[in-house]
């Protein structure tokens, strides 16, 4: 057994999570969490969208996950209203869902906490509300 770590060191990356879509989901995730968290929030974007387009990836705690990190990326560029409709699309998928305040900053869980009163005040088939964000705080 003590060869089986240096056994998965020769396999590809590929071969290693071709069995397990959850465990790539996870890995990609924490990789996008990373990549924003040291600023580079393009790559952590695209990131985190090609997450959310993959097929494989099944898991709808991570897919959750993964769209709050993207909704905050959106709000910290200053894209709102996209924000908005991600932040959305969490409540469509867990209408109980709530952000963390230690884990997110508070214009964020703030943002999402207006996005969340809005779409819960709404009966399901309504359209979308047209709503006048607030402006962004400043800088």
């Amino acid at each position: 057994m003590r060869w089986l770590p240096a056994l998965l060191l020769l396999l590809p990356p590929a071969a290693l999570h071709a069995q397990e879509p959850a465990v790539l989901g996870q890995e990609r995730l924490a990789l996008a969490i990373r990549l924003y968290r040291a600023g580079d929030h393009e790559l952590a974007r695209d990131t985190l969208i090609e997450l959310l387009n993959n097929p494989a990836v099944d898991d709808l705690e991570l897919k959750i996950k993964a769209r709050v990190y993207l909704g905050e990326i959106l709000l910290a560029d200053g894209n709102r209203t996209e924000a908005f409709q991600t932040f959305r699309a969490i409540l469509e998928d867990d209408r109980e869902h709530k952000l963390d305040p230690y884990e997110h900053p508070p214009d964020v869980v703030e943002f999402f906490g207006m996005v969340r009163a809005a779409t819960l005040s709404m009966s399901p088939g309504d359209p979308p509300p047209l709503l006048s964000l607030p402006p962004p705080p400043p800088p």
